[in-house]
């Protein structure tokens, strides 16, 4: 269960890195005071972007944003760039993006993996992204990893 990138199945397996889904996402933590109306959890679609705001409680609301993009990109200055790609978009994305400190700003290529053939051998057994990667729109891969 050491995830997508796992050294356990690479050494089992040996079948190369997860397959880019052609998106990246970045996911950040903001305090609630930023967007005091968040109430339930929402997803705001774009043009090749999508963007969910996800109230935590204890005065934090949890957000992601994803975007098509090359893989491996990086920011040079990770709010300005987020702000400016959702410029145009709903209060109170532009709130959240400003309030959340760089250092609760998390970017990852988002990518997934065809089950291998087998998902154990003597006493190591792959599970959940480890054995079956899955973009996380799917909303399955913790659920997963618990019915493996």
């Amino acid at each position: 269960a050491d995830g997508a990138h796992s050294a356990v199945r690479a050494h089992l397996l040996g079948d190369g890195a997860p397959r880019y889904a052609g998106y990246t996402s970045w996911r950040g933590v903001a305090p609630a005071r930023a967007a005091p109306a968040v109430d339930p959890a929402t997803e705001s679609w774009g043009r090749g972007a999508r963007f969910g705001i996800v109230p935590i409680g204890h005065g934090e609301i949890y957000w992601f944003a994803c975007a098509n993009a090359p893989p491996g990109g990086r920011d040079a200055d990770v709010r300005a760039e987020l702000a400016a790609r959702f410029a145009a978009w709903h209060t109170p994305i532009g709130d959240l993006l400003a309030a959340t400190p760089d250092d609760r700003i998390v970017r990852t290529d988002i990518g997934d993996r065809a089950p291998g053939r087998r998902w154990h051998q003597g006493r190591i057994v792959l599970l959940g992204d480890a054995a079956h990667a899955m973009t996380p729109n799917y909303g399955q891969g913790g659920a997963q990893a618990i019915e493996d």
